[in-house]
C-alpha cells in the first residue's frame, strides 16, 4: 500500500507530518479487518516497509506491505477496486474469477516460504538445505555462471550448490566476456516484460 503522500505523489493528500500517524492508523485498521463470510482475520500482519527492507532503495518500496492470513491453506488475493462489482472491501470471488490471470482473479496464493531447486552439472554437498533465502538465489546463480556476486548483495552463495563459499581459481573466468545490453536489447526486453504485464 502506498500512501497518497503530499510532495511525493502528484495529487498527494497526506501531509508529511501526518505520515507516521496515518500508517499507524492503517496498520491498526488492517489488523482489525475481518472476513465477512466467517469472521476470520484477513491480514495476518501489516508491515511498515523499513521492518522488511534496508538499504538505499527502501524509499521505493510500498509504505505498508500486507501479509495475508491463510484461509484453508490459500491466501487472500487483491483485485483492482475500479472493476470490482459492488462496494464491499472483501468478497467471495465469482466462479469465473477463480481461473486466474494477472490482476484478474486468483493469480497466486503466496507463502513466506518457497522452493529453490537447482541441479548443477557436478553436485556437491548435501541434497537439501533448509534456511536459504530468496536473496541467496541471485548470488548463487551468478556463482554458477562463473561470476562473483557484487559485494553489496544481501544474499550469500548457497554452499551445498558450490561446495564451499571459497572461490575456486577458475571462477570469474567468463567475467571478461560479459557484454552490456545495447538499446535494441533493452527495447526487446521491455517489450517482453510489457507483454507479460510487468511494465505498462
Amino acid at each position: 500500500m502506498w500512501l497518497n503522500l503530499e510532495g511525493r505523489e502528484p495529487e498527494g493528500r497526506v501531509a508529511p507530518a501526518d505520515y507516521e500517524r496515518v500508517r499507524e492508523d492503517l496498520c491498526a485498521a488492517l489488523a482489525a479487518w475481518r472476513d465477512p463470510e466467517h469472521g476470520n482475520p484477513i491480514v495476518r500482519r501489516a508491515w511498515r516497509r523499513e521492518e522488511l527492507y534496508h538499504g538505499p532503495w527502501v524509499r521505493y518500496a510500498p509504505d505498508i506491505v500486507l501479509e495475508f492470513h491463510l484461509d484453508d491453506g490459500y491466501s487472500y488475493t487483491c483485485l483492482p477496486s475500479g472493476t470490482a462489482p459492488g462496494t464491499a472491501a472483501a468478497r467471495v470471488l465469482d466462479a469465473h474469477e477463480c481461473a486466474g490471470g494477472k490482476l484478474a482473479g486468483m493469480s497466486g496464493s503466496h507463502r513466506a516460504d518457497g522452493i529453490f531447486a537447482v541441479a548443477p552439472s557436478s553436485w556437491v554437498g548435501e541434497p537439501r538445505r533448509q534456511g536459504a533465502r530468496i536473496t541467496d538465489m541471485a548470488a548463487t546463480v551468478l556463482a554458477l555462471s562463473g561470476l562473483r556476486p557484487p559485494a553489496e548483495f544481501d544474499g550469500q552463495i548457497i554452499d551445498p550448490v558450490m561446495g564451499s563459499s571459497q572461490w575456486p581459481t577458475e571462477m570469474c573466468a567468463h567475467a571478461d566476456r560479459e557484454q552490456s545490453y545495447g538499446r535494441a536489447d533493452e527495447e526487446e526486453i521491455a517489450a517482453r516484460l510489457s507483454a507479460l504485464g510487468y511494465l505498462s
